[in-house]
């Protein structure tokens, strides 16, 4: 696709009066934004075309980010360039198909004219989900899935889908996040059972699978850490007992396994629930960076374990008999996603139910007497059952995303509880774990 100077839009520059500038020296002083900003382009990435690689230039070496948005907004800013230049590019992405976005370039604490340019349609096109409650604050990545595909999807802050890759490799797709470095998403291909086809993938927003790291017996989960390297779960098999290992993953996709569920646990002290999962059944995994340490969920045992790789030991376990932490209310079992935050843990809790359904369970934790305390029950309405997967998310300011993978339904709870968003996706896949970000934006291309 050709690359396009977009036209002037009606919107005035009122509609943006409450968003502030970064604004850096510059040899003489420039009054009006045209006198600095030149040469606005904006090209749809020709392979995913809701992706816009956007450039201009500017008169003097200036510091310079976009501001933009859809429908008519201007709430969205990319990082600020670090170093003054002429020359000023950023791929801005999350943006809905066939949807007009408009953009304007700050240099120097001087906001261009804002101009508009509409995005073309995804590669692949899926069922749009059914929304209620507006907008919220988070993008949503995930594996989407059927019996014979898997794709990864990313929704904006409305629901709808902006981006889409399918991976054709005939595995599945669990987890699927963004890579910290901007530059694209990375997922992990992989088997419920031990497989040797499994693989780490890094997709660029422009759809092109650029980093492929064969991992043999991925299980569900793995992070990314601030340094970039990556972590992640595997099928482990020892005298014909399915477990799980934590391993390392380098660049060059070499393995280092730093932790085993035989290192804390024993498959006779400890046989698990169900046989036919394997013993262990790791299905969920988080990085606590600042303390280094790691938590695992444990789905056949019914535990999260908190994981000290450097001494190869399990500091505290919740749930389960595995579990070291006395529990004050309701419990959990076959337990999927969840998120530790120092002295509240929050979990999806797959078939703890009385009544047969899934629901989250919010715990605070009491360091000194080692126990989880029942803060709070998350049940959809009507009810809904996730038999696997389904996860759980705190953002900044208090409100909770709920997954019920299997349903494919997200419901936003706010500070007091109550249900103020809802998505339910109207297509065949069920949802894999939900990464919500606040943001994707990439500095550049």
């Amino acid at each position: 696709m050709a690359s396009l100077t977009v036209a002037r839009s009606a919107l005035t520059m009122a509609a943006i009066a409450g968003v502030a500038a970064c604004r850096a020296p510059v040899s003489e002083p420039l009054e009006e934004a045209e006198d600095l900003v030149q040469g606005l382009q904006v090209t749809p990435v020709p392979s995913m075309p809701t992706v816009l690689d956007v450039s201009w230039t500017t008169t003097l070496p200036v510091q310079s980010r976009l501001i933009y948005g859809v429908d008519g907004l201007l709430d969205r800013a990319t990082p600020q360039l670090d170093a003054p230049a002429t020359e000023h590019q950023v791929r801005i992405v999350g943006l809905p198909p066939e949807s007009v976005v408009s953009v304007a370039p700050e240099s120097d604490g001087l906001r261009a004219d804002i101009l508009a340019v509409e995005t073309g349609p995804l590669p692949l096109a899926l069922t749009p989900a059914a929304v209620a409650g507006g907008a919220q604050d988070r993008f949503l990545t995930t594996g989407l899935s059927t019996e014979t595909s898997a794709t990864v999807a990313v929704l904006d802050r409305s629901g709808r889908v902006s981006w889409v890759h399918a991976d054709a490799r005939g595995l599945s797709v669990i987890r699927a996040r963004p890579s910290l470095d901007g530059t694209g998403i990375w997922y992990a291909a992989t088997s419920p059972t031990p497989s040797a086809e499994t693989a780490l993938v890094h997709v660029a927003w422009d759809g092109t699978e650029d980093i492929v790291l064969p991992v043999a017996d991925l299980a569900n989960d793995f992070v990314e850490l601030a340094d970039g390297t990556l972590v992640a779960v595997r099928h482990e098999i020892r005298d014909g007992v399915v477990g799980n290992d934590i391993v390392q993953v380098d660049a060059a996709g070499t393995t280092t396994p730093i932790w085993s569920t035989w290192d804390c646990f024993d498959p006779v002290q400890h046989p698990g629930t169900d046989p036919e999962l394997g013993w262990s059944s790791a299905n969920a995994l988080d990085a606590d960076e600042a303390t280094g340490l790691y938590w695992l969920g444990l789905s056949n045992l019914g535990t999260i374990t908190a994981v000290d790789t450097t001494s190869r030991s399990c500091p505290l376990a919740f749930g389960g008999a595995a579990g070291t932490v006395a529990i004050d209310g309701a419990t959990f079992s076959g337990q999927s996603q969840f998120e530790w935050a120092g002295d509240n843990l929050l979990v999806f809790d797959n078939a703890g139910d009385p009544a047969g359904t899934s629901r989250a369970i919010d715990y605070a934790f009491d360091e000194a007497s080692a126990v989880a305390s029942e803060v709070a029950i998350f049940d959809a309405n009507p009810p809904l059952t996730s038999a696997r997967l389904g996860d759980v998310h705190r953002t900044d300011g208090g409100a909770t995303l709920v997954t019920w993978s299997d349903s494919a339904v997200v419901e936003r709870y706010d500070t007091a509880g109550a249900k103020v968003w809802r998505l339910e996706w109207n297509g065949p896949e069920a949802f894999g774990f939900m990464t919500a970000t606040p943001t994707l934006d990439a500095v550049a291309p």
